[in-house]
């Protein structure tokens, strides 16, 4: 079974660097052959290249607005999605899901304290980071 897991965000804006983070950590800690990890501020770059992979599962995460408390995480199901979906990235999230064409796709969206260009990952957030690494490692 192949897996792609995309930490989406920027290294320059505080906690939407949390999917970046979450990925080299697992880049570190999972040796697999049959998981792909990218790292990126825009996943549409990414298209041709999971595509040709053809991963049965797609894991998503990405720093986004829900109402949590910050450095929450949340599954939100792929079907629950709306074209406005609060993100921090200008692609919405079900044209990227529809193009990929994945069978299984597990979005996690993690609430952020700071997105301010040039600023640090709250304390909040990156005291997440473990808690979430070890969720995707159970599910990958």
């Amino acid at each position: 079974m192949k897996s792609v897991v995309i930490g989406v965000g920027s290294e320059f804006r505080g906690d939407d660097r949390i999917g970046l983070e979450v990925v080299k950590k697992l880049k570190k800690e999972v040796r697999n052959q049959n998981v792909m990890f990218i790292k990126t501020q825009v996943p549409e770059n990414f298209f041709k290249k999971i595509k040709d992979f053809k991963p049965n599962k797609l894991i998503i995460i990405d720093s986004a607005d829900f109402g949590g408390k910050p450095g929450e995480f949340r599954i939100i199901d792929k079907n629950s999605i709306k074209e406005n979906f609060s993100s921090t990235h200008n692609l919405p999230l079900t044209i990227f899901l529809k193009e990929v064409n994945c069978k299984k796709i597990v979005f996690i969206a993690v609430q952020y304290k700071n997105i301010k260009f040039g600023s640090r990952m709250s304390k909040d957030v990156k005291n997440s980071l473990e808690k979430i690494t070890n969720f995707v490692k159970k599910i990958i």
